[in-house]
């Protein structure tokens, strides 16, 4: 889908979320917190946090988030409905019209700090999140909701988020999208991050197996017991520069200069591309990135996935 027709739905959709808030507050200043009254306010204030988050509108996220954390403790009967609490819900919903029509319309991206602070306001005396548990603590908790069973199809992995990055939970929600789209995910420990930035998860991938003689093989390089179709466990971390170079005993800082340097590869860079009348496309060419390549072909030229096959070639720069 091209940026413009995603915006267009973006756009209707929160122009209908919006709707249903300005409705909906109505009768709560009119008829007090009815239940019902309380879940469309917040499932309206959770989808606008979704999509945001999805066509990349962090600060129109943040709003939202904020306002749907509000609304989730009305709802458990934490959070009393007060004229103050009514009077900060009201203004974050301005100020969410405010930045979808300057996002609509190009225009700088008003103030909204101050909506978010209000309604943090309302929150910080419900009590701050405990110390993040360790990805041990998570694992074993998963482990109780999801009991493990070598060979069931059932896949247990540990996610760990970039704690700078904005909208976490938003992050956690698209990689929970993405992972429903390939099996049944059956457990999120933490369901909401609170003040950690890990995740372990449970999915059921529910796929044939393929071959009955190959084995998943970990991160140590040790095989599982139990046929399956996920090649290699690995997990990838990421250093912090800033404390290693503060911890090291010395540390040497110089500018080194070389020559440009090349491999000469036995690989032509060359394609053969065959486009049968169905409409398929399948490229044999000398690429180390097939799925990339088939991607990029696909919106390049206007195709589904589904109708692009690349095949590589036994001669390149990877052999």
């Amino acid at each position: 889908m091209d940026r413009k027709r995603e915006l267009e739905l973006f756009f209707g959709e929160v122009e209908e979320r919006l709707g249903i808030l300005e409705e909906n507050f109505l009768q709560l200043e009119q008829e007090g917190a009815r239940p019902d009254l309380i879940q469309r306010l917040f499932s309206a204030a959770h989808n606008i946090k979704g999509v945001s988050g999805i066509v990349g509108f962090s600060e129109l996220g943040k709003l939202a988030h904020s306002m749907e954390d509000v609304l989730s403790e009305v709802r458990k009967g934490a959070l009393p409905i007060t004229p103050p609490l009514v009077d900060a819900l009201l203004s974050a919903k301005d100020s969410l019209k405010n930045l979808v029509s300057a996002f609509a319309q190009g225009a700088p991206i008003p103030e909204f700090q101050s909506s978010v602070d209000q309604l943090n306001q309302l929150l910080g005396k419900q009590g701050q999140a405990g110390p993040a548990r360790t990805r041990e603590d998570l694992m074993k908790e998963l482990s109780v909701k999801v009991e493990p069973e070598e060979g069931d199809g059932t896949l247990r992995m540990a996610i760990s988020l970039d704690p700078e990055s904005p909208l976490l939970e938003i992050r956690l929600m698209q990689i929970q999208e993405a992972l429903g789209s390939v099996g049944t995910l059956l457990a999120t420990v933490p369901e909401e991050l609170g003040g950690g930035n890990e995740v372990c998860l449970a999915l059921r991938t529910d796929a044939p197996l393929v071959h009955e003689d190959l084995f998943t093989v970990d991160f140590a390089g040790q095989s599982a017991t139990v046929p399956s179709n996920v090649a290699h466990h690995v997990e990838v971390g990421r250093g912090n520069l800033e404390r290693g170079f503060a911890e090291a005993d010395v540390v040497i800082e110089r500018t080194f200069r070389g020559g440009t340097l090349h491999q000469g590869y036995l690989e032509p860079q060359a394609c053969t591309v065959l486009f049968d009348a169905s409409g398929h496309l399948t490229d044999y060419t000398s690429t180390q990135a097939p799925f990339e390549l088939r991607d990029t072909l696909a919106a390049v030229l206007v195709l589904p996935k589904n109708r692009v096959t690349v095949v590589p070639l036994e001669i390149g720069g990877g052999f």
